[in-house]
């Protein structure tokens, strides 16, 4: 495995995005009032729970909880600070691109 050092700056600083968010995750918690929940099973056997409260088409609060790894909780965690303040459009557009990620 290549050390931090010998990663390119981009993957470095992706690479401390990712450790940050894994030790200290944002909106870890459940919401009691939303207007929407998922609840998703991973390949790996991990399961999060996510919760999303809109206001007038807008993400305004978006939370999780996770009993998975470091790297569910990171992803977790950058997931609701992405959604946050983004219009349903711009989710669903993201959904699509990503989704398109595996065909590559």
């Amino acid at each position: 495995m290549e050390s931090l050092g010998e990663l390119g700056e981009s993957q470095q600083t992706v690479s401390h995005v990712l450790m940050d968010h894994a030790q200290r995750p944002r909106n870890n918690y459940p919401l009691l009032d939303f207007d929407g929940r998922a609840r998703i099973t991973g390949t790996c056997g991990d399961t999060m729970e996510v919760w999303v409260k809109v206001r007038d088409g807008v993400i305004e609060q978006a939370a999780f909880i996770t009993e998975g790894c470091a790297v569910s909780h990171a992803c977790g965690s950058m997931t609701t600070c992405m959604a946050e303040g983004r219009s349903l459009e711009e989710i669903e557009a993201l959904e699509a691109e990503i989704a398109d990620l595996g065909d590559r």
